[in-house]
C-alpha cells in the first residue's frame, strides 16, 4: 500500500488487498463490506477500483453495490 494525499487513506498497489488489514480498521466491531476501502465507510466503484474492467455497465452495477454498502454502514449508526 502507498499513502495517498488524504491522511489515513491507503491505495492498494496490487489486486488482492483486504481492507480490514489497514490501520483504520483496527478496533472496528465489523468487517469491511464489498467495495469498502481502507477507510471505514468509504466505498470505491468503477474505474477507481483496482482490477476494474473499465466498462460503463460494470461501473453502474458496482455503484449500486456501493450504495447498498453505504446503507449497511448507516444502519450500524441507527
Amino acid at each position: 500500500m502507498v499513502p495517498s494525499s488524504r491522511p489515513g487513506v491507503s491505495i492498494a498497489t496490487f489486486t488482492w488487498f483486504f481492507p480490514g488489514d489497514a490501520p483504520a480498521w483496527k478496533g472496528m466491531s465489523r468487517l469491511p463490506g464489498p467495495l469498502e476501502t481502507s477507510w471505514p465507510g468509504i466505498f470505491a466503484a468503477g474505474d477507481v477500483r483496482s482490477g476494474s474492467v473499465k466498462r460503463c455497465a460494470a461501473a453502474v452495477g458496482e455503484g449500486g453495490m456501493a450504495v447498498e454498502g453505504v446503507r449497511e454502514v448507516l444502519r450500524t449508526y441507527a
